[in-house]
């Protein structure tokens, strides 16, 4: 972040980072395993399973704001998703929907970007931003 933020100095830059992790985390790692939508032991099966880690998002936070750059969030992607107009658009693919899959598929993938247990709360967002600019929408207290 030391590199972006001093690429960014003098110009009008963001980046918005979504991504599965924690706000803060304790010690300790989330290196896991997952295999046919199970986890599964890192270690075993090389190269037939995704390894994967949560991302401490706090962290980003910290090290953007020491590269003077302004990090807005992190915030829960369901939160994000509904201030930046998810329903609405939603109820707007509803209206176009032309079979019932359709809009089954609308519903549903809503509800799974959004829903506590599903992606809308382990999944996270964060603006890092220049200073400069106006604070970014989706970011307000829920």
């Amino acid at each position: 972040l030391k590199i972006v933020a001093a690429r960014a100095d003098g110009f009008s830059t963001s980046a918005l980072i979504i991504d599965y992790g924690y706000g803060r985390t304790d010690y300790g790692d989330s290196f896991q395993a997952v295999a046919q939508h199970a986890y599964a032991d890192p270690l075993a099966n090389p190269g037939a399973q995704d390894l994967t880690a949560h991302v401490n998002f706090g962290l980003i936070a910290d090290f953007a704001r020491a590269g003077a750059l302004h990090a807005a969030g992190p915030t829960a992607q369901g939160n994000f998703l509904v201030q930046m107009g998810i329903r609405q658009r939603a109820e707007r693919l509803l209206a176009e929907a032309e079979t019932t899959r359709e809009r089954l598929d609308v519903t549903l993938g809503a509800h799974r970007l959004t829903a506590a247990d599903e992606m809308g709360t382990l999944f996270k967002v964060i603006c890092l931003s220049s200073p400069t600019l106006l604070p970014p929408e989706g970011f307000h207290a829920s």
